[in-house]
């Protein structure tokens, strides 16, 4: 075998060299960076405790916030981007809330220490939960009820917001229902939709069926959202969004509508597929229904519109759905939804419940879930996708989905999300319980750094290459560490509680962040390895006899001589 030729003198010596210069040339500049991260940090705390003792007082005025704000807009940068990132920093300052310093965070998280396997057990899935909000849009003036569902704090969101219009709706601890109702009117009413970005579209697309205008406000993360390509849409579908805070692109905005929808729209590659789910769910109640047009699918649209089809269709309405080629359509025709019973599982909770056999070191669980699980329909497909390539075996047996440990995938497996965000904590979880694989890139700097961050934890290692994360699972891991983490979303917050199944002794900071989307996920979590099979359900002995029914509208009674009422 023929020998590398030696290098130069001195080569070697000469390229440590220009290393160790590198090395110490950058090491000053990073302490310096570090020094001022902490002086920022410092100075948000002091702002946003000040901030907090301002509003105990009364709060601040329009003047003294429009005399806020102005030294900020003298500091915006003169590029539209720019400015956009220092607009929406300002927003988020406004809306951090102060964290009691007196708390002890090292022992106040959340212990997460799942009893030993193997699992065998069977459950009621619950039914979609993305689909449940699309029934109170369709169900907004219907009679209906489902019993049992997961009232979570989304769906609770999107009641309030279309009670707000008129509709309908209520909810008990485990049951949606609607008493029936006329017909909604958002014109000329200021809507609340809180921080859900599905409550919004769904109330902003029906309300495009009426010729007036509507102002919708919402929490913090809908006031930092993009809303731009939105804006750009609504043209096509005889509306305006009007932006209240100058240079804002989220909310507060007021939809402007002529009442006048076309025969069908054109939408844009990058239009956020809650905007689409929810125009879809409005289309019943356009006059002459609505066709959407794509010139180009992603998988992720694909998906949406099949979903939006399966939903539709339970619902009684009449919809076609063309997928041949790179273009697509999916026509809705005009109808009065008829509210069903159940709907599908959850794709993305039934998924996580799935891969429990993989997760669980035994390999000799076997999960058993009752529902419809339609496997080739969008999330559903990509969540059966991603399982099997991870090693999970899934069958149907008559009306359940059962999951069991296959063999270990050869090679280095790709556990690929098939575009749905949703499904991306689930990849991770999955790679950590295998020696090597790789991940779709999230699209999402808050996913790449959450990665890196629960790589560090458990010992992990990560490099982005060729348009993929690999990781990979050397064995050596630090069980020691147990600092509170605090989950980016309730999906992210699960996955860790999964990973925590082969690493015991992890600590979650807050366990509300999975609550806030399945309320009994830590009951389930708790009595592993024999949860109930209905453990997701509050049962009826434990369900509140209050019903969330929407308020009767008072009538305003005058008294001869008295004068108008404040």
């Amino acid at each position: 075998m023929s020998q590398r030729p030696a290098p130069p003198k001195g080569f070697r010596r000469e390229r440590t060299r220009r290393s160790e210069r590198s090395v110490a040339g950058r090491k000053p500049m990073f302490d310096e960076l570090a020094a001022l991260d902490s002086k920022i940090v410092g100075l948000i705390k002091e702002r946003s405790a000040h901030l907090a003792k301002i509003r105990a007082k009364g709060g601040l005025d329009s003047v003294d916030e429009k005399s806020i704000w102005s030294i900020w807009q003298k500091a915006l940068p003169k590029t539209r981007g720019g400015a956009g990132i220092w607009r929406k920093l300002f927003f988020l300052l406004q809306d951090l809330v102060p964290e009691d310093e007196s708390i002890d965070r090292a022992k106040d998280g959340f212990l997460l220490a799942p009893r030993k396997g193997p699992y065998a057990f069977t459950l009621n899935a619950p039914a979609s939960l993305d689909g449940m909000q699309c029934l109170a849009a369709l169900g907004a003036s219907a009679e209906f009820s489902i019993t049992p569902a997961v009232v979570n704090e989304r769906l609770v969101q999107t009641v309030k917001a279309f009670n707000q219009a008129g509709g309908g709706l209520y909810w008990e601890t485990d049951q949606m229902a609607g008493r029936g109702a006329s017909e909604l009117a958002f014109q000329d009413k200021s809507v609340y939709v809180g921080d859900d970005t599905l409550s919004f579209h769904l109330c902003l697309a029906r309300a495009l069926a009426e010729p007036g205008s509507v102002k919708f406000t919402g929490g913090h993360q809908l006031k930092t959202a993009d809303l731009t390509e939105l804006a750009r849409l609504l043209p096509r579908l005889g509306g305006r969004l009007v932006n209240i805070i100058p240079g804002s692109k989220g909310l507060p905005v007021r939809i402007e509508s002529a009442g006048q929808l076309p025969h069908d729209a054109l939408i844009p590659d990058t239009l956020p597929q809650e905007a689409v789910l929810g125009i879809l769910m409005a289309a019943p109640f356009y006059p002459e229904g609505l066709t959407l047009r794509s010139e180009s699918a992603s998988s992720e649209l694909l998906g949406t519109l099949q979903f939006a089809e399966l939903i539709l269709r339970a619902c009684g309405i009449e919809v076609a759905l063309d997928t041949s080629g790179t273009a697509c359509s999916i026509a809705v025709k005009p109808g009065t939804p008829v509210i069903p019973d159940t709907l599908p599982m959850d794709p993305y909770l039934t998924a996580l419940l799935l891969a429990l056999p993989r997760l669980e070191p035994s390999r000799e669980s076997s999960i058993s879930l009752a529902g419809s699980w339609p496997g080739q329909t969008g999330p559903y497909r990509n969540a059966h996708t991603l399982l099997e390539a991870a090693g999970v075996q899934i069958e149907l047996v008559g009306s359940h989905v059962r999951a069991t440990t296959g063999p270990p995938p050869e090679g280095v497996p790709h556990l690929s999300c098939g575009g749905n965000a949703g499904l991306f904590p689930l990849s991770f979880a999955l790679a950590a319980a295998l020696p090597e694989s790789t991940l779709d890139l999230p699209a999402s700097q808050e996913d790449k750094y959450t990665c890196r961050e629960v790589a560090d934890i458990i010992g992990l290692r990560i490099e982005e290459a060729e348009g993929v994360l690999r990781v990979s699972n050397p064995g050596s891991q630090d069980y020691s560490r147990t600092e509170p983490w605090v989950a980016l979303n309730a999906w992210w917050a699960m996955a860790y509680a999964c990973i925590a199944i082969r690493r015991p002794g992890l600590v979650l900071a807050d366990p509300s962040t999975a609550t806030d989307l399945l309320p009994r996920f830590w009951n389930f979590f708790n009595t592993l390895p024999a949860p109930e099979k209905d453990v997701f359900f509050l049962p009826r002995r434990e369900a509140e006899q209050e019903t969330h029914e929407p308020e009767p509208k008072g009538r305003r009674i005058r008294i001869a001589g008295s004068g108008p009422r404040e």
